[in-house]
């Protein structure tokens, strides 16, 4: 069973990722945007040319923003659903009770222990 410190460090850890997710997609936009309206502030610069030398941080920008995001997004989905449908240590328990039935060596039981009630 989760302690409260637990809880908050998950609920912490969902929280951060959605934040970082979505403040480097907002960093994207607004560099993107930055990028496409100072090319019409001078003639000499190129929109091609600008995109050409920042096509690599806003790919990055973009692709970090929708992990973090995504990550976050089904951590606190799970996390709720776990709420709903009630924590999953009594399958947990049901399966090591199950094994101590079955007889499994003392390593194997504390190794699925450790596993299923983290």
């Amino acid at each position: 069973m989760a302690t409260k410190r637990e809880k908050i460090q998950e609920h912490f850890t969902s929280g951060f990722e959605i934040g970082f997710g979505i403040g480097c997609i907002v960093t994207f936009i607004v560099l993107w945007i930055s990028l496409f309206f100072s090319s019409r502030l001078t003639s000499e610069v190129k929109y091609e040319s600008i995109i050409a030398v920042f096509i690599y941080p806003l790919l990055f920008l973009v692709i970090i923003g929708t992990v973090f995001l995504t990550a976050g997004a089904v951590k606190q989905w799970d996390s709720r659903k776990a709420k709903v449908h009630g924590s999953t240590d009594e399958g947990s328990k049901e399966v090591i009770r199950l094994m101590r039935k079955q007889r499994f060596s003392r390593r194997v039981l504390l190794n699925v222990q450790e596993l299923y009630l983290k």
